[in-house]
């Protein structure tokens, strides 16, 4: 009994004060966060976005039972927004699994494979489906069914782009494809993340992945005129000159940035 008359008399300000701590303490649960390019925008909206939804619920219930909303309140009210940001929550992290769940591709034959234009210079045997691909891919950029991403000159803003953690470049790098037609490379990508890239980081060498050497790969850091955003795919484009050859060989995404 003597519990109950304590928590009667707790003053409100200090039962809104400690609700509104748990619930931005929760709140970090949501995975979007971390990967999100305004975390604390992101975190916001979890911790406000329930408790918006809650207000404008009781608002209803109050005009149409007045009387026991105004029994209920404050208790029922934060039974209700505790409701609404575990369902948030749940819907955030249902749609990072859908995001993050690695997807069969037809043309990501085995992990770390990358494939170019088939040149009998290295003679290198690529899978049947691979031309078709390429010829599929280049045609749905001409005809506007996929974008094409140009890079640009470095700047200084780049420092500000998030590094993705490794598992996510590699999801990326198992499913690209990737050719050389007249000295412009192109690179098609499928982001998945729930991040945008900005800036993709590849290395090159004139022979088959699985036999060439570290030594023989050459790095180049490729930032993006604009971002592949979140859920979409482009064909990153840039112009090889002479440091790509016109030959089969291996293309790997090391790092990417957004």
């Amino acid at each position: 009994m003597q519990t109950t008359t304590a928590a009667q008399t707790i003053p409100k300000p200090l039962l809104f004060a400690r609700h509104s701590i748990g619930l931005g303490i929760v709140a970090l649960a949501n995975p979007l966060i971390y990967y999100d390019q305004q975390p604390i925008g992101m975190w916001l909206t979890t911790c406000l976005g329930p408790i918006v939804l809650a207000l404008t619920a009781y608002g209803l219930y109050a005009v149409f039972l007045t009387e026991r909303a105004k029994n209920g309140w404050p208790k029922s009210f934060f039974m209700l927004t505790w409701v609404l940001m575990g369902l948030f929550l749940l819907g955030q992290w249902s749609d990072y699994n859908r995001y993050r769940a690695p997807k069969a591709e037809p043309h990501s034959s085995a992990p770390g494979s990358s494939w170019s234009l088939a040149w009998p210079s290295i003679g290198q045997k690529l899978p049947a489906e691979y031309q078709p691909r390429v010829t599929a891919l280049r045609k749905a950029a001409e005809t506007g069914a996929l974008s094409i991403v140009n890079i640009r000159p470095p700047s200084a803003s780049d420092g500000a782009l998030v590094e993705w953690p490794s598992n996510e470049v590699a999801t990326i790098e198992n499913q690209q494809t990737w050719w050389i037609a007249d000295d412009v490379v192109g690179i098609h990508v499928d982001n998945r993340s729930m991040r945008k890239i900005g800036m993709i980081e590849i290395k090159h060498a004139p022979s088959e992945c699985a036999i060439a050497a570290d030594s023989s790969f050459i790095y180049y850091s490729l930032p993006l005129e604009r971002p592949v955003e979140s859920a979409t795919q482009a064909i990153i484009q840039f112009r090889s000159g002479d440091q790509i050859p016109q030959a089969n060989g291996c293309l790997i995404v090391t790092r990417i940035r957004g």
